[in-house]
């Protein structure tokens, strides 16, 4: 892949991720645990799902498991981790 073609952020995006991620808090966290694994078998039970919605899935899965497996993630990087996985299921 070319650089030319490679994805690219553009400052508005950026601008809207960074406020995105502000909006994140601590209290956020324990919904994410509790809803996203029931979003995730949802998404699972799709007779077509294809090879790149499978590596989404197990992406996302990995993200939930560093929220709830490592307590100790500075809280900036679990704010990032929350915004993430709610922009993919704002997409599904």
């Amino acid at each position: 892949m070319k650089s030319s073609d490679e994805f690219q952020l553009t400052q508005e995006d950026k601008s809207r991720y960074e406020k995105g991620i502000a909006g994140i808090y601590l209290n956020d966290i324990p919904m994410v645990l509790k809803e996203t694994p029931q979003k995730i078998e949802k998404l699972v039970s799709y007779p077509s799902l294809i090879d790149y919605q499978i590596i989404l899935v197990t992406d996302i899965t990995k993200l939930v498991s560093n929220l709830s497996d490592f307590p100790e993630l500075n809280f900036s990087l679990k704010k990032q981790i929350v915004f993430a996985i709610n922009i993919y299921f704002e997409r599904t």
